[in-house]
C-alpha cells in the first residue's frame, strides 16, 4: 500500500535490515518455519547480530502470546480465584455465598 502521492520523492526510513527484522518477527508470529529460516539466513548475510534477531523474535512472541495470556488469566480468575473463592460468576457479580445471593433463579440473575 503506497500512501505517498509521489513515491520518487519519498525516502524510506525502513532499511533492508529493518525490513528483514520485521519479516523475521512476522514469520515467528505466524509460526512459518520456512520464512523464519529464510529471513534468519538473510539477516546473517547482512551481518545482523543474534541479539537483534532475538529482540525481533521476542517482540513477535509478546504479540503472539497476548491472546493466550488473556485467556489464561480469565481461566485463573474463574477457576482458581484470588485470595477468596469467587462465586459462580467468577467474582464479577454479588451472587457468591457470602453475599447470600446464590446463582440463577432468585439470586443475582447471572445465569
Amino acid at each position: 500500500m503506497n500512501t505517498d502521492p509521489n513515491p520518487a520523492l519519498a525516502e524510506s526510513q525502513i532499511t533492508e535490515v529493518t525490513a528483514e527484522l520485521i519479516a523475521l518477527a512476522a514469520a515467528m508470529a505466524s509460526s512459518n518455519h520456512e520464512a523464519f529460516q529464510v529471513h534468519t539466513y538473510r539477516l546473517n548475510k547482512l551481518g545482523v547480530t543474534r541479539e537483534d534477531m532475538i529482540k525481533a523474535v521476542n517482540i513477535a512472541l509478546q504479540i503472539k502470546m497476548a491472546p493466550h495470556r488473556t485467556v489464561v488469566e480469565m481461566a485463573e480468575h474463574y477457576l482458581v480465584g484470588g485470595e477468596k473463592n469467587h462465586g459462580c460468576c467468577g467474582g464479577d457479580c454479588e451472587c457468591d455465598e457470602e453475599a447470600g445471593g446464590g446463582c440463577g433463579e432468585g439470586g443475582c440473575g447471572c445465569h
